[in-house]
């Protein structure tokens, strides 16, 4: 598509997103990540300690947290891994351990289903004991997946950390590696994507998108790492600046997220890629949401 034709598609993207409310969904869900967060990240150092080892896997996920919110950020998400550990008195204790911790974490990924439904036009979860737990069940297993996903980041962290050429390459290397990790968030959010859509879309549908969070992503570790540090925001806010700073970084992506969703949305509508059922239930959603703001 050339620029010309992206253009209509770009401004319905904002017009959807600010229609849907995303910033309103984006703190919501950023409210539910820090309730979540703590069980999320030791299940997340469990399963990359089963390839890393434990202490590597923490030891790496602190540097990166570090470099995207600063120390203090830094110290805090190591408070949280130190306060809640698994209980490895015998094999019972440990599995109940784990599946209470997962059922915490499972919280954060059942409301980004929501969330994601709710933009596609899709009516919330269904209420009742049995929908419950399969929506647990399938979050659980979306938990495990966040993991591999950690796993895979920390280890590509690590090899372009310490894999660097020399001589004329090593001039330009920390471009190749910022466009590396933009290929693996690209192909990381497009997947979530393509999971979370109450549609079936195709790779090339979702990609775009992916790319957009990618990039935004990207250019969002050093904004926010700049804004930091230069606003002082741990100093204003005392004790409380960790969770502040932490808070702003988890809102920032999920709006990225929730842009590229309706980036997809619009790409997929303006190529009359969609069920006409799909359709219908988005462009109902919309009436709606014009409707109230007129009110």
């Amino acid at each position: 598509m050339t620029v010309e034709q992206l253009k209509p598609v770009f401004l319905d993207t904002f017009r959807r997103f600010g229609e849907d409310r995303a910033t309103s969904i984006a703190a919501s869900l950023a409210f539910y990540a820090m309730l979540s967060i703590s069980p999320v990240l030791v299940l997340a150092v469990l399963i990359t300690g089963m390839v890393l080892g434990e202490e590597s896997a923490r030891t790496a996920l602190l540097e990166q947290v570090q470099d995207m919110i600063g120390r203090q950020g830094a110290e805090f998400i190591e408070s949280l891994l130190v306060n809640q550990t698994l209980n490895q008195n015998g094999f019972w204790p440990a599995l109940l351990s784990i599946g209470v911790i997962l059922f915490g974490a499972s919280a954060l990924f059942v409301q980004l289903r929501d969330a994601v439904h709710v933009i596609w036009g899709e009516a919330p979860s269904r209420s009742g004991v049995l929908a419950m737990v399969v929506q647990r069940l399938v979050a659980g297993v979306m938990v495990v997946v966040f993991g591999l996903v950690v796993l895979a980041w920390l280890g590509l962290e690590t090899f372009l950390a310490y894999w660097k050429p020399g001589g004329v390459g090593s001039s330009i290397w920390p471009v190749v590696t910022v466009l590396i990790s933009v290929c693996f968030f690209t192909f990381v959010a497009a997947a979530w994507m393509k999971y979370l859509v109450p549609e079936r879309l195709s790779w090339g549908d979702v990609w775009p998108g992916g790319l957009v969070v990618a990039v935004l992503f990207t250019l969002g570790k050093v904004i926010l790492a700049l804004y930091f540090a230069l606003a002082k925001v741990s100093a204003a806010y005392g004790s409380a600046g960790a969770i502040v700073i932490l808070l702003l970084w988890i809102y920032y992506n999920a709006q990225i997220f929730f842009l590229g969703l309706e980036f997809v949305q619009s790409l997929a509508l303006d190529r009359r890629r969609l069920h006409p059922e799909r359709k219908r239930k988005i462009d109902e959603k919309s009436e709606r949401r014009r409707e109230e703001q007129a009110a």
